[in-house]
């Protein structure tokens, strides 16, 4: 048997572990608020920025595009010019640079005004250019956010015993962490036998309670029993006698689930 003086020294020093775990806990919870938070922050951001990028291209592309047509029809005018303008200067071109002593003006070349009659322009091609391709605007790195179950097995799946619900980012679905608890059904006779751990304390079997029992059936009083079932927790409901939840230390197997009593265990993964 355990001295008064060591059973007060083991629960006390049980009651300063439970304190550091809730702390611990508290910790870890906001830090996993505070990296969702940055998380649905930067997926926005990226977002923003492709959005943004569909748009600036979308009204580069569109001026361009206005831009080349008007410019099309300018040098279509300016074609229809040009050719004039040579033709002008092919038919000066008839007239010589030595005059006619006969009436004191220009001598004439008549090869050169058939010459000019037969001339055609031939417009120097334009080139317009071409738009940039869009740059890819990759949003693989945040494919995977909170709100989907991407992100759950991409960031906690090592840790799914310490993770709280998953807070979605705006527009997403909530996804919630697996329960770390489960009811046994009538074929399996025990936690260990089941492929489960059995629950460690009192406080540990009502929050497993709260996880798994239907609503109706949460907020059962607790009773410390030394009856040996084959788990650590166990329920019982009916009309008459409405709900109760046992916790019982292990010493061994003598009993199996079922009516009345159903167990809880914790999930071993």
């Amino acid at each position: 048997m355990c001295s008064h003086t060591e059973v007060t020294e083991l629960d006390n020093g049980c009651t300063a572990s439970e304190a550091e775990l809730a702390d611990k806990k508290a910790e870890c919870s906001e830090a996993q608020e505070s990296f969702q938070s940055h998380f649905c922050f930067w997926k926005g951001e990226l977002e923003s920025n492709c959005k943004d990028l569909d748009t600036c291209h979308s009204a580069a592309v569109t001026a361009y595009d206005n831009h080349v047509s008007k410019t099309r029809s300018l040098v279509l005018k300016w074609n229809t010019e040009t050719a004039a303008l040579q033709k002008i200067l092919c038919y000066c071109n008839v007239w010589l640079s030595e005059k006619d002593d006969g009436d004191n003006r220009s001598q004439h070349n008549a090869t050169q005004f058939d010459v000019c009659q037969d001339q055609t322009h031939v417009p120097s091609p334009v080139d317009y250019g071409t738009p940039e391709d869009k740059v890819e605007c990759s949003l693989t790195s945040v494919a995977n956010y909170p709100g989907t179950s991407g992100f759950f097995t991409q960031e906690y799946e090592n840790c799914t015993d310490f993770v709280d619900t998953v807070v979605a980012c705006p527009g997403a679905p909530t996804t919630k962490a697996p329960m770390q608890f489960v009811t046994l059904n009538s074929s399996e006779t025990s936690c260990s036998s089941a492929g489960h751990i059995d629950i460690a304390s009192p406080s540990e079997c009502e929050s497993a309670a709260e996880e798994v029992l239907p609503p109706a059936m949460h907020g059962f009083p607790i009773t410390n029993n030394a009856t040996d079932w084959p788990s650590s927790c166990t329920f019982t409901f009916s009309d008459h006698y409405g709900g109760h939840l046992f916790w019982h230390p292990r010493t061994g197997v003598s009993k199996t689930c079922g009516t009345p009593h159903g167990c809880i265990c914790k999930r071993a993964s």
